[in-house]
């Protein structure tokens, strides 16, 4: 139900210096380009590195707090719900979560701000709420996508209230198997609001529940510079692209960029992306798909 994107990991740096550049590229509205020469520009120096050394939510621990408040009450839609602490989760990335349940089993996930970034229904009740629709079929599936919007927007507003006005729609998609929607709404970021921010997502089921409903990276960049990305657009993104694919692959035909995002890593902000492209193999003498993850690391602040 997430969006997924065929790659293979990697990382580049981004280098403080500014040169100049020539940039003569037109992108396709599908997102794809040719590589070509570029004009005025800032410089992103790129390095890839090993995939393996990605973080990812595997790298979390977890250990229970004993200092942590044990009792809670958060308002939800004017209707207070008891919660009692469980954990708190260390993050990768230096952050810090205390997971609190109701008495139902589900799991609600507040940062280090005290703000909560996510609700989550517990699998027992995933399973009850999917069983007319999935399971035992007595229902057929006819919510639509603007309910799903409706819904998926009046939970956001019950839960996370004007820090969802930080976001914008992005996309909204259909699971085949259990017919839940799933929709991203993003804060969008940059000189030319190419690099996507604070993420929105949610999960709504055929019942109009929602197995998950998060603003889960609120904390990592609540506190971020936005003059931090000053030069980082889109054209310069894709002038290091161009540059780092060249230098790798050598005959590059054509390459698309996917969710070009800010990260927060252990007190440093970072631009990762995908990047989907087809090459020249000379080897075998015919063009094959590659794809790699890559990084931009931003200066301190």
């Amino acid at each position: 139900m997430k969006k997924t994107v065929i790659m293979i990991s990697a990382v580049l740096t981004i280098a403080c210096a500014v040169t100049l550049l020539a940039f003569a590229a037109s992108p396709k509205e599908n997102d794809s380009a040719t590589v070509a020469t570029v004009t005025e520009a800032k410089e992103l120096k790129a390095v890839f590195v090993d995939p393996t050394q990605m973080k990812t939510s595997f790298d979390d621990t977890s250990f229970v707090d004993e200092a942590a408040q044990q009792e809670m009450t958060y308002i939800i839609g004017n209707v207070p719900v008891a919660l009692t602490y469980e954990k708190t989760i260390n993050r990768a990335n230096g952050m810090k979560e205390n997971v609190y349940l109701d008495s139902e089993g589900n799991g609600y996930y507040f940062g280090q701000s005290g703000e909560l970034l996510e609700s989550k229904m517990s699998d027992d009740n995933l399973s009850k709420a999917n069983d007319a629709y999935v399971g035992d079929k007595a229902k057929p599936a006819t919510m639509t996508q603007d309910e799903a919007l409706a819904y998926a927007e009046k939970a956001a507003r019950e839960r996370f209230g004007s820090r969802f006005d930080l976001v914008e729609f992005d996309s909204v998609h259909q699971d085949s198997m259990d017919h839940s929607y799933s929709v991203y709404y993003y804060q969008k970021l940059g000189e030319d609001k190419y690099i996507q921010g604070v993420l929105y997502y949610a999960n709504v089921l055929q019942d109009g529940s929602l197995y998950t409903c998060s603003m889960g990276n609120y904390d990592d960049l609540a506190g971020f510079d936005e003059s931090l990305l000053d030069g980082v657009t889109e054209a310069t993104i894709r002038a290091s692209v161009e540059k780092e694919l060249k230098n790798k692959y050598g005959d590059v035909i054509d390459y698309q960029i996917n969710e070009p995002r800010l990260f927060y890593d252990n007190g440093n902000y970072y631009v990762g992306l995908g990047v989907s492209a087809t090459i020249m193999d000379e080897e075998i003498g015919r063009a094959v798909p590659v794809g790699e993850r890559l990084r931009y690391d931003l200066p301190a602040a």
